[in-house]
């Protein structure tokens, strides 16, 4: 039913714009907004469109579907929100002021997350700021039950944010109406949604519009799941590639730098980048387990560094809260999760892998069939064909199934402890059948994955997504800590910095297979249990990342790093290391949990009625179920090595090397300068001293000098 409503794009229908070059005296103003539009963009100091805005407004205006490709970045909330609105705040001009069709929805915007679903809709508040209450904008992504969102919903908001679940849930409760005077559908982010297998929803959506809507559909890459979704959608539209060249500078501006080390070495090196200063300003450290989060959170503070943790397992309210905070500069580091929405991704880039594997073993297996014929010592072809599969193939994937196997029952472990944990809190019993089933092996590697869905634990968030979408404001640097698992992920976490003209670093921590292989046989895992961090090939993305950007004429440089004279930090290293055992991280979750919990919903009413009282709330607090040592707070002089700066600067300025020395006055200096001062000395550096000799007196004179030097040339 949703193919009778939308005539499917054929490729001759498609017109492809590609923008060449942009006017740098075009304003907002000349793309023929709406005015209070225009005085709430101005509001914003919002004064030039950037090129994917103008480019697609003008489009929009004219009742174009748009497909537009650009970076992240690049202003796409504003490029498909300004047609929208204008074109709202137009039809309800054009009708008498108590007409019922003012009062009707007309925009539906679908995005993949929650948080960016809440990024939008702040936004569109923004600009909407000298409109009055002609358009409204209401966000139902959120878990909010369906007794609060149906009667929000009744009242019939001009624009809907939501994602595809929850939207096509509430219309199968008849709880809004789509039908009637609906005008636009826009899909944000659209090959994330089909990465969050949203695909089916958006099918069944459609069967929920009319016949004639426009749509526009951004995305910051098109492929084949995009092409899906622009079939079903977009009719006739325009397409528009940004090329690289448009976003040359907000590229040239991302100083992106990598380090070859050991996984033991990533926290060594970080504990002496962050407690040195040599990384300024707000930073974002990513991983690929909530696990790690914990770990490198407690590992930091065992040297006073304070950091903020960012994963799909924490509260909705207190996500949101925690991005705010850390863009208005409350915190310093934030150590986040970006695990949600890489599934399909994982998916594409095996695919990949896969056929690129098949064809080095047809090109091998072809050579080892001809020296076979050549030297003609009687094994058949399939023999060979068989010893060859068995050798190279069967081998790596019973390796793989193992590894999986492994950190599958290593997460499940963490799971069932926290779910006994959650129970205990809420008063639940837990029999000891329920432990030993826990504890008991799993006979095969399928069945252990087929349970491990079945059990209970903190459950993540689906719609979670933190290196997608989200507008985090003034990050000037992004740590790869461990690195992302797919080459598309790379992209979009550095994408996080040097954003809107501003310098960007990325620093990313890339650990050999050999050293992989090290870490797991002699069972040091720095994960403490965590084995996702252990899981993929460093290597294999990495060079697939090299290899990608090149071709967009961006280089990623070694960052140097001179380990022996970090000799003197790596013991206290250890000891840190040592204080974060896996129980305390257990608690430390917990912990962080429960709090997050209570934040979010027993205080959720109180913050409304009193909203100042929110920014009273922190999320950085030390969690400390780990004993804590005094002298790992401060950094002796003595210490101090030559470590070049990870600053936004070029390669190779010497500007970052020396040493690295604090002013900071020690104890015996102020002691000396008090002395100084109370004896009436200069003081100075370099002043002569008082000569006690001079002190005493021979002639008795009537001075207090001389009385003291009177009683001791009596006793002398």
């Amino acid at each position: 039913m949703s193919e009778e409503h939308r005539k499917p794009m054929t490729d001759t229908e498609a017109a492809e714009v590609t923008p060449n070059t942009v006017d740098d005296n075009l304003t907002f103003a000349d793309l023929g907004l709406d005015d209070r539009l225009l005085r709430g963009l101005a509001k914003l100091n919002f004064t030039k469109p950037t090129p994917v805005q103008a480019k697609s407004i003008p489009l929009a205006l004219a009742g174009k579907d748009i497909l537009a490709k650009a970076r992240t970045g690049s202003g796409k909330t504003a490029a498909f929100m300004l047609p929208l609105i204008h074109k709202i705040l137009a039809v309800k001009d054009a009708l008498p002021a108590n007409s019922p069709e003012t009062t009707a929805t007309r925009g539906l915007v679908l995005v993949p997350t929650v948080e960016l679903a809440g990024q939008v809709t702040a936004f569109t508040n923004n600009i909407l700021l000298f409109c009055g209450r002609a358009v409204s904008v209401l966000n139902i992504a959120g878990k909010q039950n369906d007794n609060i969102q149906q009667p929000l919903l009744a009242t019939q908001p001009d624009i809907i944010v939501s994602t595809p679940s929850r939207i096509l849930a509430q219309l199968k409760l008849n709880a809004v109406d789509l039908k009637t005077h609906f005008q636009t559908l826009v899909i944000d982010e659209a090959d994330l949604v089909c990465n969050y297998d949203y695909e089916e929803d958006v099918k069944e959506l459609l069967t929920f519009l009319p016949k004639i809507f426009q749509s526009f559909l951004m995305s910051a890459t098109l492929g084949d799941d995009v092409d899906s979704l622009k079939q079903l959608v977009l009719r006739s539209p325009a397409i528009l590639k940004m090329e690289d060249k448009t976003m040359d500078s907000t590229w040239d501006n991302l100083k992106q730098l990598y380090t070859i080390c050991s996984e033991t070495d990533k926290y060594l090196i970080l504990y002496v980048l962050l407690k040195l200063k040599l990384l300024k300003g707000k930073c974002i450290i990513f991983v690929n387990d909530i696990e790690r989060c914990y770990r490198l959170k407690l590992f930091l503070e065992q040297f006073s560094i304070p950091s903020v943790v960012l994963n799909s397992e924490l509260p909705l309210n207190s996500r949101v809260h925690i991005v705010e905070e850390f863009n208005k500069g409350v915190y310093d580091y934030m150590i986040a999760t970006d695990e949600g929405g890489l599934k399909g991704e994982k998916e594409e880039e095996e695919k990949a892998s896969v056929e690129e594997i098949e064809e080095t073993n047809e090109e091998e297996e072809e050579e080892v069939e001809e020296e076979a014929v050549e030297e003609d010592d009687g094994i058949p072809e399939g023999d060979l064909e068989m010893e060859f599969d068995g050798s190279e193939g069967e081998d790596l994937d019973d390796d793989v199934d193992e590894m999986e196997a492994m950190m599958k029952a290593s997460d499940n472990e963490d799971e069932d402890d926290e779910a006994s944990a959650m129970a205990e809190m809420q008063g639940g019993d837990i029999t000891p059948a329920d432990s030993k089933k826990r504890k008991q092996p799993e006979p095969d590697t399928k069945t252990a994955l087929t349970k491990s869905k079945k059990k209970s634990g903190p459950k993540k968030d689906q719609e979670y997504g933190v290196s997608r979408g989200i507008d985090f404001v003034n990050v000037a640097a992004v740590v790869n800590f461990d690195f992302p698992p797919t080459a598309k992920s790379y992209t979009h976490r550095v994408g996080r910095t040097a954003r809107g003209g501003q310098m960007g670093t990325s620093l990313s921590f890339v650990v050999t297979a050999e050293e992989k292989e090290k870490s797991l046989k002699s069972s040091q895992i720095i994960g403490g249990g965590g084995w996702n961090h252990m899981q993929g090939d460093d290597e294999a993305v990495f060079n697939r990342v090299v290899k990608q950007q090149s071709a967009s004429g961006c280089t990623i440089n070694p960052y140097t790093i001179p380990m022996q004279q970090l000799a003197g930090f790596r013991y206290r290293m250890d000891d840190a290391m040592r204080a974060v055992t896996r129980m305390s991280i257990r608690e430390a979750r917990l912990k962080e949990l429960k709090a997050e919990m209570l934040n979010s919903e027993k205080l959720r009413a109180h913050f409304e009625d009193k909203p100042k009282d929110l920014e009273y709330l922190r999320h950085d607090k030390t969690l400390h179920p780990t004993r804590v040592q005094a002298h790992m707070k401060h950094v002796p002089d003595y210490m101090m090595p030559k470590v070049q700066a990870v600053s936004s600067e070029k390669i190779g300025d010497a500007e970052g090397l020396g040493q690295i020395n604090y002013k900071k006055k020690t104890q015996n200096s102020v002691r000396k300068a008090r002395q100084t001062k109370r004896h009436g000395g200069g003081g100075g550096a370099g002043g002569k001293k008082n000569d006690p000799l001079k002190k005493f007196s021979f002639g008795g004179g009537g001075g207090n000098k001389g009385h003291k030097g009177g009683k001791r040339q009596k006793t002398a």
